[in-house]
């Protein structure tokens, strides 16, 4: 299923949005930036549309909920450690006036790129790595091309590939 939107919650309070695509196994990372505030515990909610999360969900309003107490490890959402995968999320913001940032993940270390493509297929900026550790990373792009200049408003792909792994997404530029 693609564009599963999760929503994280603090307290009744929503901070966080991201959207997912579950693969054929039905699992996925999201994640959020929290910024922890007074009271020292927080009630952390994630709600998954349209699927619920197997254990500890509420099958009424499609949410997880874990109390989160300041000082102790945060936890996740589900019972068993995640196995990292492939995975390249979405550009946030989309579409944007200005700089997005896109996380990844890759399950081992490897050789590792990231590069952006116009329209038209010509390669407007690229990051590169030789030995990229296992796990989470972030691109931030500022919208300039390899030669300084403000890359203009339309489409544009984002292509990561580790390894033997490549997938590419779209991202829209506007004024």
């Amino acid at each position: 299923m693609q564009n599963v939107r999760v929503e994280f919650w603090d307290n009744n309070a929503l901070f966080a949005t991201d959207t997912i695509d579950l693969a054929g196994n039905g699992t996925d990372v999201a994640s959020a930036t929290w910024t922890a505030a007074s009271p020292d515990s927080h009630a952390i909610r994630v709600m998954i549309n349209p699927f619920v999360v197997p254990s500890e969900a509420s099958y009424t309003n499609n949410s997880v909920t874990k109390l989160v107490v300041l000082g102790q490890p945060i936890v996740g959402v589900g019972d068993q450690p995640q196995q990292l995968r492939f995975w390249l999320g979405p550009a946030v913001p989309n579409p944007t006036t200005g700089a997005m940032t896109v996380r990844f993940t890759i399950p081992g270390r490897s050789r590792a790129s990231f590069e952006i493509f116009d329209i038209a297929g010509r390669r407007i900026q690229s990051w590169q790595w030789e030995d990229l550790p296992a796990g989470t990373h972030q691109v931030q792009w500022d919208r300039q091309n390899v030669h300084g200049q403000t890359a203009s408003a339309g489409i544009y792909f984002y292509r990561l590939q580790a390894g033997a792994n490549m997938t590419t997404k779209k991202v829209v530029l506007l004024r």
